[in-house]
């Protein structure tokens, strides 16, 4: 049965045949898939499962010349190390966007509480460069976990400054999947800058709109 099973599948994917670059370009999407979502394990099995029915059914053979493989492997994981760089560099840059955001937003929140229920702590400047008062550090860290920017949704990390090492398994993906993660970031990163830009020049237009709508509701938001 299984070499019935391994015969139809070397006679559909013929290497070159519309079959065979239907399977590959539909594995290349979805690692691409898996590898943003960093589901690095099952990106990995996708592309061991389609090598060996390639090589099972006789349609490709990547062990006919072991030291091409090795060399042009050798080649592909160099390339991978160097574009971990760019991409660790761009990874950096926009946790430094969100954590200005999430301060910002913190100060605002935090002086509204304090002007609210007039307390005595004095406000704080609503700047970047504000230094968190060391008694409220545990409430700003609360605050960062909650909206994802630490715990369980940034790989486990505790750290306000990214450290390479709770960043293991993202690297290393970066380095095994560059040309997924280089068209990605190629595809991506210019429109969502672009998107921003124009909800930064926009959201007051937006916000506008919002309160026409529900102006006879005559609710005052604490924000």
């Amino acid at each position: 049965m299984w070499e019935s099973i391994l015969a139809a599948t070397a006679a559909v994917l013929i290497l070159g045949s519309a079959w065979f670059w239907a399977v590959t370009v539909g594995l290349f999407f979805l690692i691409l898939v898996l590898e943003e979502t960093d589901r690095h394990f099952f990106a990995g099995l996708s592309v061991l499962a389609f090598v060996f029915v390639m090589e099972q059914s006789g349609a490709i053979s990547i062990f006919t010349s072991p030291l091409v493989v090795l060399k042009w492997g050798a080649v592909y994981m160099a390339v991978g190390a160097a574009w971990s760089f760019v991409k660790w560099f761009s990874y950096l840059h926009q946790r430094r966007d969100k954590l200005k955001r999430l301060k910002l937003q913190w100060i605002k929140e935090r002086n509204a509480t304090v002007t609210r229920n007039e307390l005595e702590d004095p406000l704080l400047p609503v700047e970047v460069g504000t230094k968190i008062p060391k008694g409220e550090m545990k409430d700003f860290r609360e605050f960062l976990t909650a909206e994802g920017y630490l715990g369980r949704q940034n790989y486990g990390s505790t750290s306000v400054i990214p450290k390479v090492s709770d960043n293991k398994a993202r690297v290393t993906g970066w380095i095994v999947w560059w040309p997924w993660s280089a068209l990605w970031t190629i595809l991506n990163d210019p429109i969502r800058r672009l998107a921003n830009a124009i909800y930064n020049q926009l959201q007051d237009a937006y916000q506008a709109l919002a309160d026409r709508v529900f102006a006879k509701f005559e609710v005052e938001d604490e924000g």
